[in-house]
C-alpha cells in the first residue's frame, strides 16, 4: 500500500475498467472480505497503530485510506465524476485518525461487530456504545467533503442463522433509521435473505422508513397489522409487543453472531406469544385475514419447535430427540412454501445444508454429535453446571484449582451450554475461563481407550487437566499441554473437538476434570454438553 508503483497499477486497472464500461458510475475499491494484516515496516509507518477492540486487531483504516486516496486521485484525473465504493468493515471500522475521506468515495458501513439485539445507540451493549461513536465520526467526515455514505445491515440480525423463526427486529429498524437519516446517510442496503415468514414485519418497516425515516415506527407497525390482520390487529400488536419487550430487556449476548435464539425467545416469552395469537384467532374475520394469521401461527410453531429442540439438547444432551422436535420446522417450511417459494428460505432451512451456521447445518450437526456418541461403547455426560471462574490473568492453575481436593467452593457455577461471555460480559475482550467438575466413572468404563468430546467449543487456546494431570496435544512438530485453535470462531463453524485421555481416568472413583479456555476476541467457551467416550 505504501509503494507508488502499486498505486499506479491499481489506478491503471480502474481507468481501463471505466474506459471499457462507460455506463458504470461506481466501482468497488474495498479490501477483500476479512481483516487486513500487514506487519511490514512501511505499512506500520502509514498505520495509526491503534487497537480495534471491535475486531481484536490493529486498525487498518489509515493504511487503507492512505492507499485508497492515492489511487482515487490518479483515476479522477481521467474520470472526475466516478465514485468508489468502500466497505467500512472488519478492522477498518474505526474512523481515520490522520487520513481523510475522499469526496469521490461511497462509504458502506457494515456493522459486523455490533450487538444485533438492540439499536445501534443502545447503551446496555458495550459493542454498540463503541460502534455508534465511530459511525458518527465517519458520517461527520463524509458530510464535510460531500462523500456518499450507506448503511449495510446483516438481516435478519441475530436470527440470520435460522430463518425458520420469527425475527423481532422491527423496533431496531424503527429506532435506527431516523438516526441514520439524521447522520446524513444517503441510503441503506441489507444482506437479507428472501425469507418472508421470518422478516415480514421487518421488511414492511424497512420499506416504509426508506421513504420517510421520520415516521413513528409503532404506527407503521400498527398500520401493517390493520392491513394484514384486520380485526385481529390489536391482538397481533400485543404479540409484537411481547417480542419487542423481550428484545429491550435482553442483555448483550454474543455480538454479531448469536449462538442461541432460544436465549432470547425463552419458554415464557414464547408461551405469551402463543396466548396472544390464540386471542387473535378469536377476533379475526375474513378469509384473507385468517390465512395471514394462520401463517403467523405456523411461524410461531416453527419457532417453538426450533427453540424446544435446542433446549432438549441443552437439558438432556439428547441430540437425536432434539432433531425429532426440530423436524417440525422443516415440515412448516414445506407447507408455507406452497404459498410462496421463499416464505421460509429453502436454502438455509434445508436438511441437506451442511453449513453449521444455518438451520439445516444446525440440524445435521446434531445428527453428527449423536452418531459420534452412539459409536462409542460407553459414554458419560459431564455435569451441565460446572464451577467456573474468569481467569484472564491465568491464576487458576497457580491456585491449584485444577487439582483433586482443591477448595473451589467459592467459585460460581455456570451452564456449559452457554458461553461464559454472557455471564462475565466479556464480549470483544481478551478473556479466559476456567471450568471444573467432578464425575463418577464406573468401574467397567474402558479407561484404556477413552477421549473427552466437546461437540461445541470455541477456544483460541485450550488446556485440560484430568485428575490434576495435563492432557498433551500433538502439533505438527512438537507436543504441548496447550491446544492452539483458530484466532476467531468464524474461521471454521465446526467447533467439535475430541482429545485422547486414555489411562488418565480412574475407574470406580470420582474424577476431577478441569479445563481453561482463552480467547482473543469475539466470544468463546462451550455451548453444548461435554462427554467422555470409551471406544
Amino acid at each position: 500500500m505504501s509503494n507508488p508503483k502499486v498505486w499506479d497499477l491499481y489506478a491503471a486497472y480502474y481507468i481501463d475498467w471505466f474506459t471499457r464500461n462507460p455506463e458504470y458510475d461506481y466501482v468497488s475499491i474495498s479490501a477483500e472480505d476479512g481483516m487486513v494484516q500487514d506487519s511490514r515496516g512501511a505499512s506500520r509507518a502509514i498505520s495509526s497503530m491503534e487497537y480495534d477492540l471491535m475486531q481484536g486487531a490493529f486498525s487498518a483504516t489509515d493504511r487503507l485510506w492512505f492507499f485508497h486516496n492515492r489511487v482515487i486521485e490518479k483515476v479522477i484525473k481521467v474520470f472526475p465524476d466516478k465514485k468508489f465504493g468502500v466497505l467500512v468493515y472488519a478492522n477498518n471500522t474505526l474512523a481515520p485518525r490522520f487520513e481523510k475521506v475522499h469526496p469521490n468515495m461511497a462509504l458502506v458501513y457494515a456493522p459486523l461487530s455490533v450487538c444485533p439485539l438492540h439499536d445501534v445507540r443502545n447503551e446496555k451493549c458495550k459493542t454498540n456504545r463503541i460502534y455508534h461513536k465511530s459511525l458518527e465520526a465517519w458520517a461527520q467526515q463524509a458530510r464535510a467533503v460531500g462523500a456518499e455514505s450507506y448503511y449495510y445491515d446483516y438481516l435478519p440480525l441475530g436470527f440470520q442463522w435460522n430463518v425458520a423463526m420469527i425475527c423481532p427486529q422491527w423496533a431496531i429498524i424503527g429506532r435506527n433509521y431516523p438516526y441514520f437519516h439524521h447522520l446524513g446517510l444517503n441510503g441503506h442496503t441489507t444482506q437479507g435473505f428472501d425469507d418472508w415468514g421470518a422478516s415480514h414485519f421487518n421488511n414492511w418497516m424497512a420499506i416504509r422508513l426508506y421513504w420517510n425515516a421520520e415516521q413513528d415506527y409503532k404506527e407503521v407497525l400498527a398500520d401493517y397489522c390493520r392491513i394484514r390482520y384486520g380485526k385481529a390487529a390489536a391482538a397481533v400488536m400485543e404479540y409484537c409487543g411481547i417480542l419487542e419487550k423481550r428484545m429491550d430487556e435482553i442483555p448483550d449476548l454474543c455480538s454479531n453472531e448469536i449462538w442461541g435464539n432460544h436465549l432470547v425467545l425463552t419458554t415464557e416469552v414464547r408461551k405469551a406469544c402463543r396466548g396472544a395469537l390464540q386471542k387473535a384467532l378469536t377476533m379475526v374475520e375474513g378469509e384473507r385475514e385468517k390465512a395471514h394469521l394462520e401463517t403467523l401461527i405456523d411461524m410461531q410453531t416453527s419457532t417453538d419447535a426450533w427453540c424446544n429442540g435446542i433446549e432438549i439438547a441443552r437439558e438432556e444432551g439428547d441430540f437425536a430427540r432434539a432433531m425429532q422436535v426440530m423436524e417440525k420446522s422443516f415440515q412448516i417450511q414445506h407447507k408455507l412454501n406452497k404459498y410462496y417459494s421463499h416464505f421460509v428460505n429453502p436454502y438455509t432451512v434445508n436438511k441437506t445444508n451442511q453449513s453449521r451456521f444455518m438451520a439445516g447445518g444446525w440440524f445435521n450437526k446434531y445428527r453428527a454429535f449423536q452418531e459420534k456418541i452412539n459409536s462409542s461403547s460407553a459414554h458419560i455426560m459431564l455435569p451441565r453446571y460446572m464451577k467456573v471462574a474468569l481467569d484472564t490473568d491465568n491464576t487458576a492453575r497457580a491456585r491449584g484449582w485444577h487439582r483433586p481436593g482443591a477448595q473451589v467452593d467459592s467459585l460460581e457455577e455456570w451452564d456449559v451450554t452457554m458461553v461464559p461471555d454472557i455471564k462475565y460480559q466479556t464480549q470483544r475482550e481478551v478473556a479466559a475461563f476456567f471450568y471444573r467438575c467432578e464425575v463418577d466413572v464406573p468401574a467397567g468404563f474402558n479407561c484404556g481407550n477413552t477421549s473427552i468430546y466437546f461437540p461445541s467449543i470455541i477456544a483460541r487456546t485450550l488446556q485440560i487437566w484430568i485428575n490434576g494431570e495435563p492432557v498433551r496435544f500433538l502439533h505438527d512438530d512438537y507436543e504441548d499441554t496447550i491446544f492452539r485453535g483458530p484466532p476467531a470462531f468464524w474461521y471454521d463453524y465446526n467447533h467439535e473437538l475430541q482429545f485422547d485421555i486414555s489411562h488418565m481416568l480412574h475407574p470406580g472413583e470420582t474424577n476431577t476434570i478441569a479445563f481453561r479456555i482463552f480467547k482473543s476476541t469475539d466470544h468463546a467457551g462451550t455451548y453444548d454438553h461435554i462427554f467422555l467416550l470409551a471406544k
